[in-house]
């Protein structure tokens, strides 16, 4: 009887252990997801600011830096670049992912009227695996066109990894272009850089 007392009170205290465990890692996981709408509101917001002030130089470069923020460049130049991000020198690579990042605000600049009257509409937050967490909303200007978008969100800073844009990822874009590239190089990251940068200078 002694024994089955005891095994019944640890059975309830093991119960009791999880319960609190499970609850505490529900309400970090919402947590979570209240931290990533936040950051993709704030986003949203500097994105316009950055669009609005273009004109003043000194606005713009600051604007540009705070952007450069919310991403996660490291994890975005090491994807786009495959096998031969290994290859390359800090130098060269630190310059791949100062001309991603010019690239991407390149083409924020080509949608600059669009973007000033854009706003994001949030669907759904949802955690994928231990570490990434999708926003997912639309994208609406004023003439209430809609994009379907999602932001794919590293949990553990919520720095951003990828953009897909009605089901086209900016990342596997951007892989295809860099590798084809890197191979007509053959992995000489200097001279795919050297095109890349003109590239960018020319669109």
């Amino acid at each position: 009887m002694k024994n089955f007392y005891n095994k019944t009170k640890f059975v309830r205290i093991a119960i009791l252990i999880f319960s609190i465990f499970f609850l505490s890692l529900k309400f970090s996981y919402a947590d979570n997801n209240r931290k990533a709408k936040i950051k993709i509101d704030n986003l949203m917001t500097d994105l316009i600011i950055y669009v609005k002030n273009k004109e003043n130089k000194n606005d713009v470069i600051a604007n540009k830096d705070k952007l450069l923020t919310y991403l996660n460049l490291d994890f975005m130049a090491r994807a786009t670049s495959g096998r031969y991000w290994k290859k390359a020198s800090k130098k060269e690579q630190l310059n791949y992912k100062k001309l991603l990042f010019s690239k991407i605000l390149h083409s924020i600049n080509l949608h600059t009227n669009k973007l000033k009257t854009m706003n994001f509409i949030h669907k759904k937050i949802e955690k994928r695996g231990e570490k990434l967490i999708y926003v997912k909303g639309l994208l609406k200007n004023e003439d209430k066109q809609e994009v379907n978008v999602i932001w794919k969100m590293y949990s553990k800073d919520l720095t951003i990894l990828d953009l897909q844009i009605e089901k086209i990822s900016l990342i596997k874009t951007q892989k295809s272009e860099t590798i084809n590239l890197l191979r007509k190089y053959k992995g000489n990251f200097k001279k795919f850089l050297d095109n890349f940068q003109m590239k960018d200078k020319d669109a």
